[in-house]
């Protein structure tokens, strides 16, 4: 795993955002670099910044949460880092926000993802999601490098107080920091079993010892007895082995005999059913032996055979044709007879039409005719229409000049009455005065009468603008509910094709991240297997003052064993 470069925004005192790129010069070209300031300038914040992008965790607030890291007075604070692992680069970020990013907003809970860096063919680069997902992201963290939380501070972040604490302690001390900081406490449990199982078989050595010195040895009269017997015994053995392989060795001529044996009956058996063949075949033979006589003649004699085939096709056929003749005949005579009635009855039809020619004439000029008649009807139809229509008009016409006759008649009697009321006017003059009132107070009405039809006329014409108004923008709004619904349709469909693409997306990559699991599963347990051998071949100083039978110089008794024992 090898950090590239670290962004981050107010974590601790280091307010704003703040960069730091491990892969440009000068931070690439120095194998070994520093970081120095005074106390309080944000020097173990860069480390901060490392561990929260990654796990969401810093080593000096385990215990109180990674909140408190949010600098004081600010709405938002994150941390990002890329990295790189095997040829592919991640990147990874934390977040905490408070709402509507506001100093004086309630805190939000943290956020987490990891992104992957890919680069299309075009040249494009993208960095899509692999985790969004706050709780999981750690873990993916831990899959893709090969190293959890803990495994990451002690092997590449070393905390701060640990170190402090490692430098000062003492030499027993030390081995006990060191292997809670490596995490090697199982070695010293081997260690320790390795020690104890060493002593209980010292123990089990003196113990034999002992009863080695209890044991009573021979004297050399009984060993040279002793030594008679076993070459007695050796050449008895020897002779034995001899007959063995005799034995042996006839059981393999007798195995072999018993299987030539069997050979030769099977072989007499197959003779004995040769010979009844051949007899069965006897007769074949001298057949094939005739054949073989005939075989130069066997061309002439297929040729004769077809020809034979032939003639006797011909036979059949001639003879079944005499068997069809009298029916042929009878269908000759038949269709003779047929065509002699035929040719009567065309000259018959012929005749006929002669004779029908001039009906069939006469017959085409009344269809003629009738077409004719047809039409002047049909003319005559519509120009009755016509006139019944025109004397419809003028009826009407007639009748609506014999009612304005009868309202002339009526206003000549009233003019007539009128006239005889009139003939009175000398008495009417007493009454002039009101009359005039009258008529003033109906000019003065008629005024009022043509100002409210002034207004009226007004009133009507802001109506019908207002009405085509309200016509023009309910016209609007029915284009404005047709766009919206087209829209809406638009929007289901985008939708829909969104979710799908989604979830084959989704199962797609959720087969990609099952299959990157397997195969990062084998290289993890590769890379901590060869992680705690490097550990361990690290000591090479201690392992100079080592004894055999005592354990390990830089731990304590084996009472409170604090370190394994090393043994060359």
């Amino acid at each position: 795993m090898k950090i590239l470069r670290v962004r981050f925004y107010n974590l601790n005192s280091l307010r704003g955002e703040h960069t730091v790129d491990f892969s440009q010069t000068p931070l690439a070209d120095a194998g070994l670099f520093a970081i120095t300031g005074p106390t309080g300038a944000g020097k173990t914040t860069i480390l901060d910044a490392i561990t929260l992008a990654l796990y969401g965790q810093v080593p000096r607030h385990e215990t109180s949460g990674p909140e408190h890291v949010m600098s004081h007075g600010t709405g938002e604070s994150w941390a990002e880092v890329e990295f790189e692992v095997n040829g592919q680069q991640y990147r990874s970020k934390w977040g905490q926000y408070r709402a509507r990013k506001r100093p004086e907003g309630k805190l939000q809970d943290p956020r987490m993802e990891l992104s992957e860096r890919k680069i299309a063919e075009n040249g494009e680069e993208t960095w899509p999601f692999l985790e969004t997902y706050k709780s999981k992201v750690p873990g993916r963290i831990a899959d893709v490098s090969g190293l959890e939380y803990k495994q990451f501070l002690r092997s590449v972040l070393l905390a701060q107080g640990d170190f402090t604490r490692f430098l000062k302690a003492p030499a027993g001390e030390r081995a006990q920091l060191l292997e809670k900081i490596t995490d090697t406490r199982k070695y010293s449990d081997i260690s320790r079993a390795a020690f104890e199982q060493a002593k209980q078989e010292s123990q089990r050595v003196e113990q034999l010892r002992a009863g080695l010195a209890g044991v009573v040895l021979l004297s050399p009269e009984e060993v040279a007895f002793l030594e008679a017997e076993v070459q007695q015994l050796t050449a008895q053995l020897n002779a034995a082995n001899a007959t063995q392989e005799q034995l042996r060795e006839a059981r393999q001529w007798h195995l072999r005999l018993r299987e030539l044996r069997q050979k030769l009956h099977a072989t007499q058996q197959r003779q004995q059913q040769l010979t009844i063949q051949a007899e069965t075949l006897a007769p074949l033979r001298q057949r094939l032996a005739l054949h073989q006589q005939a075989a130069p003649f066997a061309t002439d004699y297929a040729l004769l055979r077809q020809a034979d085939e032939q003639l006797g096709r011909l036979g059949r056929e001639v003879n079944q044709l005499r068997g069809q003749l009298p029916q042929l005949q009878e269908r000759r005579a038949t269709a003779e007879a047929a065509r002699t009635s035929a040719r009567q009855a065309h000259e018959q039809a012929s005749t006929t039409r002669e004779q029908q020619d001039p009906k069939l004439r006469e017959a085409e000029l009344l269809d003629h005719q009738l077409a004719e008649a047809h039409r002047l009807l049909t003319q005559g139809k519509a120009e009755y229409e016509e006139k019944n229509e025109q004397c419809k008009r003028l009826k009407a016409a007639a009748e609506q000049a014999g009612s304005r006759v009868r309202i002339l008649r009526e206003q000549v009697r009233d003019l007539d009455k009128w006239l005889t009321l009139n003939a009175t006017a000398g008495e009417l003059a007493e009454g002039l005065p009101e009359l005039s009132a009258n008529l003033q107070h109906w000019e003065h009405l008629k005024a009022e009468l043509g100002q409210l039809r002034q207004r009226l006329h007004e009133a009507r014409q802001r109506q019908q603008q207002a009405a085509t108004f309200a016509a023009t923008h309910a016209a609007a709004a029915e284009e404005a509910r047709h766009q919206l619904a087209v829209l809406t349709a638009q929007h289901t469909t985008a939708s829909t094709t969104r979710d799908g693409w989604l979830l084959r997306l989704r199962y797609h990559v959720g087969g990609l991240h099952q299959e990157q699991e397997r195969e990062q599963q084998h290289w993890d347990d590769l890379r901590r297997s060869l992680h705690m051998q490097q550990l361990i071949l690290s000591h090479t100083d201690t392992r100079q003052l080592l004894e055999n039978g005592q354990p390990c110089p830089c731990v304590e008794p084996p009472s409170t064993p604090t370190w394994p024992a090393c043994w060359e």
